[in-house]
């Protein structure tokens, strides 16, 4: 975890993300310990139901591409 927590201050991280269907806490722990804060969830093993985000493969990586975008962009 230490190394980690050196890595992401080495190469100035700028955003964490959670994955959508994991415990958030660990995240939340290594932005504490960082200053970089989490920025929203990526989809990964699961997609959503068809009124989500994410109901399909495509529409998976189309969310997940726009929430990368968004926090390199600083949005």
């Amino acid at each position: 975890m230490a190394e980690l927590v050196r890595q992401i201050r080495r190469e100035n991280v700028r955003a964490l993300f959670i994955e959508h269907i994991n415990d958030p806490r660990l995240i939340e722990q290594i932005g504490r310990e960082t200053g970089v804060r989490p920025v929203g969830a990526l989809f990964s093993d699961a997609l959503t139901d068809a009124g989500g985000p994410a109901p399909t493969y495509v529409a998976m990586m189309r969310t997940n591409t726009q929430a990368m975008v968004r926090a390199i962009l600083g949005h």
